[in-house]
């Protein structure tokens, strides 16, 4: 079986880090080898392959071959200024359809980079949207560039995001296509790919029993192909939790954390999911995976809105329910503070999240705080008699 370079597009995007200003001639692409203490190589990129990056070191030069094992950061120079970096940006406050027409801007290049890195960045922000329609046209681009390294990935996102758009016909075609090309090419990725497209097309019929079956055979490798792993771990997790199978969602989301001791950003959406699973069952265990994504400077917009909203709703709940002492009464204050600071931070979320819209109809529910209230009218009161004295004057005038 050959070997098989699969770099995720969460790889591709964190090639955007700048460089500019550190030694970097503006006008090349830069490579860091894993080598030589991280030999930094000023160089003109010609293509990505499967197996390999080739670039030459200036014009006329031989071209170079560097395996991506060898290989730790890939920079274009188009990357450090200009609709890349903007796009990026766009991506990370949550502004995902601003990002993906920014990523398609991208594409007007006249680089191979520009076409393949935009088309893939642009589907996967239409993919965070939730525009799946518009997602599986931006990863089908792809397809023009079959010996890239990101063609098979794309291919397979373009078959997961038209199976969440319900077409189910074109989806399981996709599918059949990667399953080929698997066993004629000898790439078992390319299979893994199939099923789990057909895991997605289960979990948009509603349908467990495929859902499970197929992810069964949708065997990602956490250890060499992480971002695409944990990008089906948690659709899976996600999918039975919304199917109404909240103890397995629950015991996936919990494996799904098991296995990222190293990446504090990616644990916290697992929790964040384990989290979501809990709201019913236990609260106060809820609570804690929740705040975690609140408090921790890890994952998206989006999810940080539904997390507070969540969080500030289970807060709310107990403060209303609560009765006993004065201590008891206190805590319970004290909660709801909490909730309507948890709930007006989900409301003012720059995000456009479920969770927004549900916050801000919670507070209209709940009414303002009653000592902010009472402060409010307090200083109106107090500064009613001035206004009046002031009238006065002026009618005297």
């Amino acid at each position: 079986m050959r070997a098989f370079a699969v770099l995720s597009v969460a790889f591709a995007l964190v090639l955007a880090t700048a460089t500019a200003g550190h030694g970097v001639d503006d006008s090349k692409d830069l490579i860091v080898t894993r080598r030589d203490g991280g030999k930094r190589i000023q160089c003109f990129i010609v293509t990505e392959t499967l197996d390999k990056l080739t670039y030459t070191l200036g014009k006329g030069s031989k071209e170079v071959g560097a395996k991506w094992s060898d290989l730790v950061k890939v920079e274009y120079a188009e990357m450090r200024s200009g609709a890349w970096p903007t796009a990026v940006d766009a991506r990370d406050r949550g502004k995902y359809e601003e990002a993906a027409d920014l990523f398609n801007s991208v594409g007007d290049g006249g680089r191979e980079w520009q076409h393949v890195y935009g088309a893939f960045a642009e589907g996967d922000s239409f993919e965070l949207a939730g525009k799946y329609a518009a997602a599986a046209e931006a990863f089908a681009k792809l397809a023009n560039y079959p010996k890239h390294r990101l063609w098979l990935d794309g291919t397979y996102r373009y078959g997961f995001c038209l199976a969440l758009a319900k077409k189910e016909t074109e989806a399981l075609k996709v599918a059949d296509e990667l399953q080929a090309f698997g066993k004629k090419e000898s790439v078992a990725q390319a299979d893994v790919r199939a099923n789990a497209i057909r895991a997605a097309v289960a979990a948009a019929k509603g349908d467990v029993t495929k859902l499970s079956e197929n992810q069964g055979r949708a065997r990602f490798s956490a250890v060499s192909e992480p971002e695409e792993w944990f990008h089906f771990a948690i659709f899976y997790a996600d999918s039975l939790r919304r199917l109404g199978k909240v103890k397995d969602a629950a015991m996936e989301f919990r494996a799904i954390t098991g296995q990222l001791e190293n990446d504090p950003s990616k644990k916290a959406q697992a929790s964040f999911g384990y989290g979501q699973c809990l709201v019913e069952t236990d609260k106060q265990a809820a609570l804690v995976e929740l705040l975690k994504l609140d408090a921790l400077p890890y994952g998206s917009p989006s999810q940080k809105c539904d997390a507070r909203y969540l969080a500030g709703k289970l807060l709310w709940e107990e403060a209303k329910a609560g009765s006993g002492d004065a201590k008891a009464a206190a805590f319970h204050k004290a909660n709801s503070k909490t909730a309507r600071t948890l709930l007006t931070a989900a409301a003012e979320s720059t995000a456009n999240a479920e969770g927004k819209g549900k916050a801000k109809a919670l507070l209209d529910s709940i009414g303002p705080d009653p000592d902010e209230k009472a402060e409010k009218d307090a200083k109106d009161v107090k500064g009613k008699p001035a206004a009046d004295d002031e009238a006065a004057e002026a009618e005297e005038e």
